[in-house]
């Protein structure tokens, strides 16, 4: 087998979310043995069921699993793959019955975006250095988030999410930076120990800078995507053993 767009065969799983099970699996062959030794040869179960580009062979797959699914098993399937998102759309495979295919969000990649977020505005704004949003700063802020929005139900998400910035941003004022921390979990500031000053990784001046990505990774369409606290661990880990 060969990789990318000289492909001649592609595989494809439908796994599911919560268990990591596989559903369904379809292959496409470009190629038959038998037809490669003699175009002419006698009757035979050729191999071949695609003769499209290979570049576009994963879109094609992922129609033909999610148009199967309701025969199949009675499901209707959602995507984590944005590569075939636009090729489902088109395809619509569940216009009879007015379903609209939507995207799970992988929280691993969404904890990336946040990072690659975070560390695009502290080189451009030149908000690193000691005490500053060092790399390892980054690091810790996107693991806050991607906590975050796995734990929680979506209406309590932003509120939580902000509370990640607000409690590590070195404000002057006690009440200000623990304005968002909820009273029955790990803040230590609200629950009474008002001595306890945590380690600051964000300046109040920085803030102006990280609070739009916040907004924008906070937006009730991303959320709802990424409500099932699902990643895409299971099938990487199924693709690596191909």
């Amino acid at each position: 087998m060969r990789r990318g767009h000289a492909s001649k065969y592609g595989i494809g799983f439908v796994m599911s979310a919560e268990t990591g099970c596989v559903l369904d699996y379809y292959i496409c062959s470009k190629y038959c043995n038998i037809c490669s030794r003699n175009a002419n040869s006698e009757e035979h179960d050729c191999a071949i069921n695609y003769t499209g580009s290979s570049s576009i062979i994963e879109s094609h797959i992922a129609v033909k699993l999610f148009s199967s699914s309701i025969d199949k098993h009675a499901l209707i399937y959602k995507s984590g793959d944005s590569s075939t998102m636009k090729t489902l759309s088109n395809a619509s495979p569940y216009s009879d019955d007015n379903v609209i295919i939507s995207k799970i969000e992988c929280l691993n990649h969404v904890s990336e975006r946040i990072f690659s977020g975070l560390d695009r505005a502290r080189k451009k704004y030149g908000l690193g250095g000691r005490g500053g949003l060092t790399t390892a700063v980054c690091i810790k802020l996107s693991s806050y988030y991607r906590n975050t929005i796995a734990d929680q139900a979506i209406q309590t998400v932003k509120k939580e999410v902000f509370t990640c910035i607000y409690h590590n941003t070195s404000f002057a004022c006690n009440k200000k930076r623990h304005q968002f921390c909820p009273t029955d979990k790990w803040c230590k500031y609200v629950n009474g120990h008002h001595n306890y000053v945590p380690v600051a990784y964000v300046q109040p001046d920085n803030l102006k800078h990280i609070i739009p990505l916040y907004e924008r990774f906070t937006a009730s369409e991303l959320l709802i995507r990424g409500a099932p606290g699902a990643t895409q661990n299971q099938n990487e880990s199924l693709h690596s053993k191909l």
